[in-house]
């Protein structure tokens, strides 16, 4: 606490005392910044038209290969075939020139494989 005294008291007779209050804020955990496993999350909006996008998080260096897929499960597009940092990512897959329909999007990285569905509604 501090003393907060009278301008006009003298010292040592006339005061209010005054909590202090810590007003810090944070910005967010540092740990929470760095993911512990692989995901890959639903991808927004869907269904969609003409494009959305896919996130998915690493918890360590990878070669990652993301691939969007027919509903026969023949590649339509490869959105993806490098070497990532950990950490989260997002891709967005513009599927003008396609049509209606369900597809798939099928990531790989390092030992995680995960496929998801969405709807193209044009």
């Amino acid at each position: 606490q501090w003393l907060a005294g009278d301008a006009n008291a003298i010292l040592g007779e006339n005061f209010t005392t005054i909590p202090l209050i810590d007003n810090t804020t944070s910005v967010g955990d540092p740990s929470a910044e760095i993911p512990n496993e692989f995901t890959l999350s639903q991808n927004y909006p869907n269904p969609f038209n003409p494009s959305t996008t896919i996130e998915y998080t690493l918890p360590e260096a990878a070669d990652v290969k993301l691939e969007i897929l027919n509903s026969r499960g023949q590649r339509v597009s490869l959105l993806l075939n490098e070497r990532q940092n950990k950490g989260r990512h997002q891709l967005t897959w513009n599927a003008n020139g396609h049509s209606s329909g369900t597809y798939f999007y099928k990531i790989k990285a390092g030992s995680f494989r995960e496929t998801r569905r969405m709807t193209l509604m044009k």
